[in-house]
């Protein structure tokens, strides 16, 4: 949703639980406190998305494997990942978001901006599919 992860008491994610040696999807919020957790960049650039998306995977990423390269999503966001994560290649983008997915080089974890779980997005559950193949 809209909140931001520069708010006072907004949500942050213990780090210890990126320990555990579970596999973590971070969807939208949970995709920006994420990428925050592990050292990438966070902004408030100024330019918020909220409806359906032109999203483009890379399609030799784990997450976005056997789906079309083209497709919408369903966003709802006002701050966006500016720099994915160390350790961490960008396999999405939209026109407003460069860095709209990501994934772990050993695949455990990944993220992406928009919202796979709405109808509004294509794919949605070849997504979650994925990743849970993953695991």
């Amino acid at each position: 949703g809209p909140s931001s992860v520069y708010e006072d008491g907004a949500p942050q994610i213990d780090r210890a639980i990126f320990k555990e040696g579970i596999p973590i999807f971070g969807i939208c919020y949970g995709f920006q406190a994420m990428a925050q957790a592990f050292g990438g960049e966070v902004a408030r650039t100024g330019t918020s998305e909220f409806g359906r998306t032109h999203f483009t995977a890379d399609t030799t990423s784990k997450l976005f494997s056997g789906i079309n390269s083209a497709f919408d999503v369903w966003m709802s966001h006002g701050d966006s990942v500016t720099a994915a994560p160390e350790g961490f290649a960008t396999i999405g983008r939209a026109s407003n978001t460069p860095v709209a997915a990501f994934e772990s080089e050993d695949g455990k974890f990944a993220g992406v901006q928009f919202h796979p779980e709405s109808i509004a997005t294509d794919f949605g559950q070849e997504i979650f599919k994925n990743f849970i193949n993953l695991i």
